[in-house]
């Protein structure tokens, strides 16, 4: 919905949130590694598609934190 609008400027940044564990893998960490690795994917694969429109894209992944 936003995307739109942000190709018509040419410019934007979206910042999708991952995870440390997206990109290493720990014991019984299957499903929630696999899922913020795929975050990991969508931000590449967005980010190889909209670079021509002049929209940025990243992501912050922040590591493990004991709670």
């Amino acid at each position: 919905a936003i995307i739109p609008g942000m190709t018509e400027r040419k410019s934007g940044h979206i910042i999708n949130i991952g995870s440390s564990a997206g990109k290493e893998v720990y014991p019984k960490g299957n499903v929630y590694c696999g899922s913020k690795h795929a975050v990991l994917a969508i931000t590449e694969g967005m980010r190889i598609d909209l670079n021509p429109y002049g929209i940025k894209v990243g992501s912050i992944n922040p590591g493990l934190v004991e709670t």
